[in-house]
């Protein structure tokens, strides 16, 4: 049986993760949903994007909405989208 969030490739060749969201926020009063990663600081942040679970996009919040955290994730981080409240 497959674990949940895990897909096989069309030959069962072997299984790929989706990507998740990232949410970066000092506020956790919600539960994450299923497709999304939730910390409360950069380096737990950073921790993640490093990790083997791929994340695509990160959506800075509270008092990480700021624009020069979002540069240093596009510029360490090309590949993974990042979005502020507006």
């Amino acid at each position: 049986m497959r674990e949940l969030g895990k897909r096989s490739w069309p030959d069962s060749s072997g299984e790929w993760k989706p990507a998740r969201t990232l949410v970066v926020s000092n506020h956790g009063s919600l539960p994450p949903r299923p497709d999304e990663v939730r910390v409360k600081t950069p380096l737990d942040m950073i921790v993640q994007l490093e990790g083997a679970q791929p994340i695509s996009k990160v959506v800075l919040a509270g008092a990480f909405a700021n624009r020069e955290l979002a540069s240093f994730v596009l510029e360490t981080y090309p590949w993974v989208g990042v979005e502020l409240p507006s």
